[in-house]
């Protein structure tokens, strides 16, 4: 479980919309 990696989905996600 890394941080960075959900941190980086959050962003991919908020980018996203």
């Amino acid at each position: 479980m890394n941080q960075e990696e959900d941190e980086q989905h959050e962003n991919a996600y908020i980018t996203a919309q």
